[in-house]
């Protein structure tokens, strides 16, 4: 006659966080952590490089459109501290650009470098659309006559 043992029961379950790993360093097993200081990838992302260029763009493309819109803007009527106010103005997109080229490379949350780059933009825009029509009022308001 055979006989048969009933197999052991298994071991009661046990509470709490599963043991540790067998080695500390999980470079052992093959996955190295990224540093505190690891650098990003090289290059802007195209997408902060397509909302920089964004007011230049409009620039451009008035400048064939409607080349009378930026006309004001080369007329030495109302100089900005001596120059041309199309000096003031292409170093105000200038900056903008920078600007968004500097939190590309230091932000590193997408969503706020999104927001960075969509505010510099809209701002862009409000300056290549506002810039001539406040020339041409400055100029206007100029030629008042002060009673």
């Amino acid at each position: 006659m055979i006989h048969l043992v009933p197999p052991e029961p298994p071991p009661p379950f046990a509470p709490g966080p599963p043991p540790a790993p067998p080695y500390p360093d999980a470079s052992v097993q093959g996955w190295r952590a990224p540093g505190p200081n690891a650098t990003r990838s090289e290059g802007f992302p195209l997408g902060v490089m397509i909302g920089s260029l964004l007011p230049i763009g409009l620039v451009l493309l008035l400048a064939v459109i409607a080349p009378g819109f930026l006309a004001p803007l080369l007329d030495d009527a109302m100089p900005i501290l001596g120059l041309q106010p199309i000096v003031a103005f292409l170093g105000a997109l200038a900056g903008l650009f920078a600007i968004n080229l500097v939190a590309a490379r230091a932000i590193r949350n997408p969503f706020v470098l999104g927001l960075v780059v969509s505010m510099t933009t809209t701002a862009g825009v409000f300056i290549v659309i506002i810039s001539p029509a406040i020339i041409l009022i400055m100029v206007n308001l100029q030629e008042l006559p002060v009673d």
